[in-house]
């Protein structure tokens, strides 16, 4: 039994764990983060990406590896990475094609569209008027698709503005009993089978696993089911502001190591 036995640390990606211009994932949240399993703890990613993200940027991410299951895809995925086994997938289907039309039609500001297809691990890009891609695509069933914005560079008032307006036509158009729509930053808006979060998973796993201390970590929207489900709940420094009225704990910003200081406070 060591001294983290029985905790399990789930941790956004982007904007929590990998960061800055180069995009790496700090010396001290790998070092901090392997001291953390060495010692009983069990430590994996809840993210918007794939599964197979810590071997896509493993140059940038020190090492880190996971030694629970993941959540990919923002819910969309569970993955063992032990097992090599997918434990959980959740698709949207065709019958939203036409509501994402109206979407990109009432939404000018949509500069492109990331759909995540079942197989292989990798986005496919599609323009926003490629009507024939996207109708393809969506016959597939992919596990979600990202929006990405055009927003005003100089004016963060302004940039903050339209993405609160581009996200309430998409609540109106495809928000239903079927589809949800999340923020997973602000120039980025996602689509997601009904009831499918991170947080809808971080339960089960940590059960699974005999845990019975549940703790994440996130910077946006999207993070927000998992921090209210954990037992502690943290906000990042550097969150969108929706985030501090759930969090039980605020971390330091991104850029000051914040896994590791949340670790050496469990």
């Amino acid at each position: 039994m060591g001294k983290y036995s029985g905790i399990i640390l789930f941790s956004d990606f982007d904007g929590t764990l990998f960061y800055g211009k180069k995009k790496e994932a700090s010396k001290e949240n790998a070092d901090a983060i392997r001291y953390f399993q060495e010692n009983g703890g069990r430590f994996t990613l809840a993210t918007g990406r794939y599964p197979n993200i810590l071997d896509r940027y493993a140059d940038r991410c020190n090492g880190i590896r996971v030694n629970a299951p993941m959540i990919a895809g923002n819910g969309c995925i569970v993955y063992d990475h032990e097992a090599k086994k997918q434990l959980f997938s959740a698709n949207v289907t065709s019958d939203l094609t036409p509501l994402v039309f109206e979407a990109i039609s009432r939404c000018p500001n949509i500069k492109y569209i990331d759909f995540f297809p079942q197989e292989p691990w990798s986005s496919i890009r599609v323009e926003k008027d490629d009507a024939e891609s996207i109708t393809s695509i969506m016959n597939n069933s992919p596990h979600k698709m990202y929006f990405t914005l055009i927003l005003d560079d100089e004016h963060p008032e302004i940039a903050l503005k339209q993405s609160d307006e581009s996200r309430a036509i998409f609540d109106s158009v495809v928000g239903d009993d079927s589809y949800q729509v999340f923020r997973a930053s602000i120039a980025g808006i996602e689509i997601l089978p009904k009831g499918v979060s991170k947080g809808s998973h971080v339960r089960n796993i940590a059960r699974s696993l005999g845990c019975d201390t549940v703790v994440c970590v996130g910077d946006y929207e999207n993070d927000a089911a998992m921090i209210k489900e954990a037992d502690i709940g943290y906000a990042m420094g550097n969150s969108h502001p929706s985030l501090f009225a759930v969090a039980d704990r605020i971390a330091p910003r991104v850029e000051d190591h914040a896994i590791a200081k949340i670790i050496s406070e469990l």
